[in-house]
């Protein structure tokens, strides 16, 4: 049995209380799926370099995403007004390491990790550049076996994002499903 507690601080459930003991697990396979921004990482990744370098571009990205620009058009766009600014992707990168994980979560990863047979992946609709840096930064890039997000890469120290595409269908829509949206 797993028993996990969850505290409540009078807003977002933490996770509190696991230690290595707690996660004696009997099977012959566990996989463990993650979603990212308010899970493993505290806050909403992709709103995270706005709110620490330019706050005022917060009212933009809102506005954009209520008029029924796709999330990761709007900040892609916004990452490139931040880029205008002067603001390159290490400012934004050093943004993001400033933010905290979730309490619990690094002793988690590193518990799961240390299981035999046990693999860790991560499905989120922030972007793959985002999430391995903060891993990284956190020493926790090899506790996971995969990551499936947004697609991110830097060029001339701008961050560009594009969405989610299945490798095997080549469609910029996951599995080709039209009831999923174009980020995951």
């Amino acid at each position: 049995d797993v028993e996990v507690s969850m505290g409540d601080d009078g807003g977002d459930s933490t996770l509190i209380g696991v230690q290595k003991n707690d996660l004696n697990i009997s099977c012959t396979e566990l996989l463990v799926v993650y979603d990212f921004d308010h899970t493993i990482f505290n806050k909403n990744s992709d709103l995270v370099p706005f709110e620490k370098l330019e706050p005022a571009l917060l009212d933009t990205i809102m506005k954009q995403s209520k008029d029924g620009v796709s999330w990761t058009s709007v900040i892609h766009d916004a990452l490139g007004a931040l880029s205008r600014l002067g603001y390159t992707d290490e400012h934004i990168f050093h943004a993001l390491y400033d933010s905290p994980l979730t309490d619990g979560f690094q002793e988690l990863l590193i518990s799961v990790n240390a299981m035999p047979n046990a693999s860790q992946i991560i499905i989120s609709d922030a972007n793959v550049l985002f999430i391995t840096r903060i891993l990284d930064k956190h020493q926790l890039m090899s506790t996971v076996d995969s990551i499936t997000s947004n697609i991110a890469v830097v060029r001339n120290n701008r961050i560009h994002l594009s969405p989610y595409s299945d490798p095997s269908t080549e469609s910029p829509i996951p599995f080709r499903c039209k009831n999923c949206p174009n980020n995951l």
